[in-house]
């Protein structure tokens, strides 16, 4: 690597590198550090050269170089190289000193309520030595982005956004700029819930349905970066299809729901269909032999990505997906868990119109058995395959954010309402999801749910479909459950700090610390204030904290902490 001077202190230099990447992840672009700072990049993937400008203060400066990946992690740092600063008269200089370019960010306003639309301007942004500004992407902070020098944006969800501007001079140069936006909850009709759930943060959502029949809601608290992101909700349906909106948006997200509660004694089951990116399709469906119309009954769902995630206390969770049919087949995890899980299925396609119920049995470390069948009347094997998806919960109980959970299994279930009591007491009467863990008999049945769950348990019974005979005695079968209820209250605060300006230089930004866990983070190193989404618990107290980043992620040093103690 070959870095070449073209002035003295503010100035632009050349650096060259060869570099032979890895077969996986693919390179986005290269990174340039000055003393182990970020100073600029270039986003073209098969670069060997930038100029940068840089502040060149002693004289010999230290830089690395990394390579970034599409998935947004970084190679490790080069071997250092030096830049030495040659002595110049006020006559004659080597090359030209050069004006950095600069990111300048204005905006249509800094807070509102939810939905809230923000115009973004960048054109103030100037590029280096007066030249031409060939680029300007925005990055919202909510998964969203645009491109421009002037964009419009709306943001949905309550929370703290970072909004950042990166402009790209003539000659590959960067800058960024990043301005806050923070999003406080609108005003939304009750009709559904929802939480949205994650391993540092949760939030209560209230619901409204348009005319369309979407269920939309509208997070009270945005959810925090983890490695587990899920919502669970409540939604009140009928025989009609509804669609409900996600709070967060998802790559490939698995949807499990019900049972049903017991408004109306007619038997029924939960159909979803048109699973996507930011929501489902969802109704009840009576047998075949019914009339098809079922009042509205409430039911809970829960939605994650695919894939396996570890909760703090080392259990585990898969969510995933398969294809049913009405033969027996095995299920198998992506890898054995450490306990026999809970697991909870649902179809959620309708590729035959035909109402079905699956049937879950042989619930191991490393799989389950799994299938479906229409109502007893129908031929056994009469129905064409569709897609199920499953969520399989280690059990246990305890807290995710401001949540409480558990996650069991109760015995002898049988077609008498059945009271459950749950691992331990609940703050507030949890939403419950629940499903068959065996197959006791072959005669189609599902499960209901006797209205609210208490604080400390709920009633369940397994209802069999009569289209081929009045009897529904059903012997005794296992059901797991899972059950979910906000227990922390939720605030809007704001932190403000003192910081000294001379060391901004050396990091990356600040984060806000909740009894030693980031909560919310803002990536200006001018920001001296930050409103942020927070749990204030019921019994212990919190203590909070603001923390700086350094330029490579590490976190630094902590603030004197404030108490609240409830």
């Amino acid at each position: 690597m070959t870095p070449t001077p073209a002035g003295a202190a503010t100035q632009s230099i050349h650096v060259e590198w060869g570099y032979t990447p890895p077969s996986e992840p693919a390179v986005a672009g290269f990174k340039l550090y000055q003393e182990g700072v970020f100073a600029c990049q270039t986003m073209t993937p098969t670069a060997t050269s930038l100029d940068c400008s840089v502040s060149l203060t002693g004289a010999t400066t230290e830089f690395t170089l990394t390579a970034v990946f599409n998935d947004g992690s970084e190679s490790p740092h080069s071997s250092t190289f030096a830049f030495t600063t040659a002595a110049q008269s006020t006559t004659g200089a080597t090359g030209a000193i050069s004006t950095p370019p600069k990111a300048v960010i204005s905006s249509s306003a800094a807070a509102g309520a939810s939905p809230l639309q923000v115009s973004f301007d960048g054109s103030g942004s100037t590029a280096a030595n007066k030249g031409t500004i060939v680029s300007y992407l925005w990055n919202f902070g909510d998964g969203g982005s645009a491109t421009g020098a002037q964009t419009t944006h709306t943001f949905t969800t309550a929370g703290t956004y970072a909004a950042v501007l990166t402009i790209t001079d003539g000659n590959r140069v960067q800058s960024t700029a990043t301005t806050p936006i923070v999003v406080t909850t609108g005003t939304a009709a009750a009709g559904a819930s929802a939480t949205t759930i994650n391993q540092t943060a949760s939030s209560s959502n209230t619901a409204s349905t348009d005319s369309s029949g979407t269920q939309t809601t509208a997070p009270l608290l945005a959810a925090q970066k983890s490695a587990l992101n899920l919502e669970a909700g409540e939604v009140s349906v009928a025989d009609a299809w509804v669609r409900v909106a996600f709070a967060s948006r998802y790559t490939n997200p698995i949807v499990v729901a019900g049972p049903p509660k017991f408004n109306s004694s007619a038997p029924c089951v939960v159909r979803i269909r048109n699973v996507n990116a930011t929501g489902f399709e969802v109704r009840l469906a009576e047998w075949t032999y019914q009339d098809g119309s079922h009042p509205a009954e409430t039911i809970g769902y829960l939605v994650l990505e695919k894939g396996r995630a570890q909760l703090v206390d080392g259990s585990w969770i898969e969510a995933g997906s398969f294809t049913g049919t009405t033969r027996p087949s095995a299920v198998a995890f992506g890898a054995a868990l450490n306990k026999i899980p809970v697991v909870l299925t649902s179809i959620v396609s309708v590729n035959e119109a035909d109402t079905v119920a699956g049937r879950i049995s042989a619930v191991a470390r490393n799989g389950f058995s799994y299938v479906f069948r229409e109502q007893e009347k129908n031929p056994l094997y009469g129905h064409v395959n569709e897609t199920v998806h499953y969520v399989a919960w280690e059990p246990g109980a305890g807290m995710i954010g401001g949540v409480q959970f558990a996650a069991a299994a109760a015995p002898s279930i049988t077609s008498s309402w059945s009271a459950v009591r749950f691992l331990g007491a609940f703050k507030q009467p949890p939403m419950v999801l629940a499903d068959l863990q065996t197959n006791a008999n072959t005669d189609t049945a599902a499960l209901r749910l006797r209205q609210q769950a208490t604080t400390t348990g709920f009633e369940v019974k397994v209802e069999e479909e009569q289209s081929l005979d009045l009897e529904v005695a059903h012997p005794a079968e296992q059901v797991g459950y899972l059950a979910f209820s906000q227990s922390a209250s939720q605030r809007l605060a704001t932190f403000s700090w003192d910081f000294d300006e001379a060391l901004e230089t050396a990091i990356a930004g600040f984060q806000i610390l909740s009894n030693g866990q980031p909560v919310c983070v803002t990536d200006n190193v001018a920001a001296r204030q930050l409103a942020c989404e927070i749990y204030l618990p019921a019994s212990a107290a919190a203590t909070f904290e603001i923390q700086t980043i350094a330029a490579d992620g590490a976190a630094q040093a902590r603030s004197n902490a404030v108490t609240y103690t409830p």
